[in-house]
């Protein structure tokens, strides 16, 4: 590739209006002191950011500028050059076309770096500028934790065998340095483990004890995979070191424990829940990843339909009420509740919460952690919350009649509540509530609604296939669809960006029940769930988020879906319609209800 100047740096950046002429003078001053380079001077005080300064640079040299973040890397050419390399001398290579090495640079003017490359590789370069911090990311990303653990791994395997081949007469000084060299690497290997598992999205770690050896698995995106295999010979250890950080008894192993601690991967904190479970090939980890940062996210992010986000909004602009969020362990309640909290948090509104565990934390909520060891309960603290003159109050979950009793009177007497609840759908909330040894009369007198949610594999939207269906066929696999026409629909297919999987994220199927006097109604003269989802599905029944979008815009498109109430099923076919899931990942997660 040609580089040129078409002016100097600080010419153009002032003719662009990036920069004034008197921060030129002053960066130029402080260069001419400091030495190194107009550009990261620029960066250094302030005046450009480093994307700033690589998309100038991409139209003085010539040469153009890629974003690493979302540039679609090929696994096997990061083998060409060594990791260190890459980060010494801030190259990384992303693509081999037509005998042509794509790589991304930091300084595109170090001809010494790239005439380097050039003889290494045996490869004719196209020269990419990028941000020192995204190519740093990639370089962390894409090679060093797997690297970091692959090294941390034979390591161990070294540590092995010099156990197995140690002289019974060492030295007690070489014993000690001996193990002091064993804990370092299997610290290194945990540490590299956490490390991949955050930089994988991953959601939680098995590391899981067979017959012949220890396997490592991943969920990610709800979806176990497993990703390395570790001698049977180490696995205590990292168990051990696992104990011991999260605040374990290592002396126990016969009893399941729980564990806790935090840890922080350049600008993010996690939470770390580890629970210990013994088993006959030895003791099975799984520690659950919780990113702080993660449910601060809002409404308008998880992924509601229209008319469920309509429905969502009116029901937390109530003064009072209980509303409940039902699902599976791993569906999205935890971040849905708090989505609600971080709309609601405001200096004129008291907010707190009984949880267990309190999975994030607020800067500016009280957050009570329920500790059954002190018999502190979610009924304790939520009759001590009652107390605190609240206006809206999260309980992590309604596990018994008591805590259901209070909330239930709580949101009688002014009070905003939101729990979860163990259902498979919205309607069965209220059986479950019945078999706690609530009356439907006072279940009704608080509940306003209640939620059903799952979560599906996003479709990767770089990759995704699409493809014809009538609705006849649809409707032959159980979902409710009104049309024979052909529609499109996307399945998986996998690439680079989606490291071959077809899917990336996850994806919120929602369906909300508002309990009017209508469907109080039904409830009260004893109709069944199924009877009651029946009418609610019929045409004539308007569900009260979309008389909502009715009022906000009269007429509207005519719906593939007509008519009741949208379940589960049916959001996950509008949202497979809308080429954001597939109709497989539905069907997985969603139990459909058939013809």
């Amino acid at each position: 590739m040609t580089m040129g100047f078409t002016k100097r740096l600080g010419d153009l950046l002032t003719e662009v209006g990036m920069l004034t002429a008197d921060q030129l003078s002053e960066a130029l001053a402080e260069q001419k002191r400091s030495g190194g380079q107009l550009g990261k001077t620029l960066v250094k005080m302030g005046y450009l950011t480093e994307e700033n300064l690589a998309r100038a640079l991409e139209h003085q040299l010539f040469v153009p500028y890629v974003d690493l973040d979302h540039a679609e890397v090929d696994p096997k050419v990061l083998e060409v050059l060594p990791v260190g390399m890459m980060e010494e001398d801030e190259i990384f290579p992303f693509r081999l076309q037509d005998k042509r090495l794509h790589v991304a640079v930091v300084d595109p003017l170090n001809h010494t770096t790239l005439d380097t490359i050039k003889r290494i590789t045996d490869y004719e370069l196209e020269v990419y500028i990028a941000t020192p911090t995204a190519l740093k990311g990639a370089i962390q990303k894409h090679c060093r934790t797997k690297l970091d653990a692959k090294k941390a791994l034979a390591e161990m395997q070294i540590e092995i065998t010099r156990r197995s081949e140690a002289d019974k007469n060492v030295k007690e000084e070489q014993k000690v340095k001996k193990a002091q060299d064993e804990a370092h690497a299997v610290i290194r290997l945990v540490e590299s483990l956490l490390s991949r598992a955050i930089v994988d999205r991953a959601s939680d770690i098995h590391i899981e004890p067979t017959e012949n050896d220890t396997k490592v698995r991943y969920r990610v995106d709800g979806v176990l995979e497993e990703v390395m295999s570790i001698p049977r010979e180490i696995q205590s250890d990292i168990i051990t070191r696992l104990k011991v950080v999260g605040g374990m008894d290592i002396t126990e192993h016969r009893h399941p424990q729980d564990g806790h601690y935090e840890a922080v991967l350049g600008d993010r904190a996690f939470d770390l829940r580890l629970n210990c479970f013994p088993g006959v090939w030895g003791e099975k980890m799984v520690i659950r990843l919780l990113d702080k940062q993660a449910t601060h996210i809002g409404l308008d992010r998880l992924d509601f339909s229209l008319e469920n986000a309509a429905t969502i909004r009116s029901v937390i602009e109530l003064p009072y009420g209980l509303f409940l969020v039902t699902g599976p362990t791993g569906s999205g309640k935890t971040t849905t509740l708090y989505s609600v909290l971080y709309e609601l948090n405001k200096p004129a509104v008291n907010i707190l919460t009984v949880e267990d565990p309190v999975e994030y934390r607020f800067s500016s909520i009280t957050q009570m952690q329920v500790n059954p060891k002190i018999h502190l309960s979610f009924a304790d603290g939520l009759r001590a919350a009652l107390r605190q003159d609240p206006d809206i109050i999260l309980v992590g979950e309604i596990r018994d009649k008591e805590t259901l009793q209070t909330a239930i009177q709580a949101s009688m007497t002014g009070h905003l509540v939101f729990s979860t609840l163990h259902t498979n759908d919205a309607l069965s909330a209220v059986a479950r509530m019945d078999d706690m040894g609530i009356k439907p009369s006072l279940i009704f007198a608080g509940l306003i609604g209640v939620m059903a949610q799952r979560l599906a594999r996003k479709l990767c939207q770089s990759c995704k296939e699409p493809y014809s269906m009538r609705g006849a066929e649809i409707r032959k696999r159980g979902f409710r669809m009104e049309s024979d026409d052909e529609v499109t629909l996307y399945r998986a297919k996998g690439c680079q960006k989606c490291g071959g999987k077809g899917y990336s994220g996850r994806i919120g199927i929602h369906e909300i029940v508002i309990f009017t006097d209508e469907v109080q109604g039904r409830f009260l003269a004893g109709e069944s769930i199924s009877k009651i989802k029946r009418a609610l599905l019929e045409p004539s029944y308007v569900p009260p988020g979309r008389r909502l979008l009715a009022n906000e815009s009269p007429g509207g498109t005519k719906p593939l879906i007509q008519g009741g109430m949208q379940f589960l099923d049916d959001d996950g076919l509008l949202k497979a319609l809308e080429g954001k899931t597939s109709l497989e990942e539905v069907v997985r997660v969603v139990q459909v209800r058939g013809e």
